[in-house]
């Protein structure tokens, strides 16, 4: 018999024990597919990335002041700003089944671009 379970929580934790009682159906005999491990994905984007575009575009300005301050110049205002694209992705890189990641802790990168006029 073959059969494919798909959980889905927001409850890791147990989660990660249920995965764990797996290998004592191995040890009783029951072969697992390639592919029966656990595979995390982040669903929250939306609730982190006002904070993230804001911190970008404080990081603009810092280096904005920067580029003026090397150059004798001041920094004016916001001539054009573009939020790029979100990327989600493992925080060590790792990936697992499907390129799916076999780790909770993630790491969300913003591209933003942002011009400003020198004065």
């Amino acid at each position: 018999m073959r059969q494919r379970l798909a959980l889905r929580t927001n409850d890791v934790a147990r989660a990660r024990r249920a995965v764990a009682k797996q290998f004592d159906l191995v040890d009783r005999g029951v072969f697992l597919d390639e592919g029966s491990n656990m595979a995390f994905t982040f669903t929250r984007l939306n609730t982190i990335k006002p904070e993230m575009v804001a911190e970008a575009t404080r990081d603009a300005r810092a280096s904005a002041e920067q580029f003026a301050k090397d150059s004798g110049a001041g920094v004016g205002s916001i001539k054009q700003a573009t939020q790029g694209y979100f990327t989600i992705e493992s925080r060590d890189g790792e990936t697992g089944a499907w390129g799916v990641s076999d780790t909770p802790y993630k790491k969300v990168r913003v591209v933003t671009t942002v011009d400003f006029s020198l004065e």
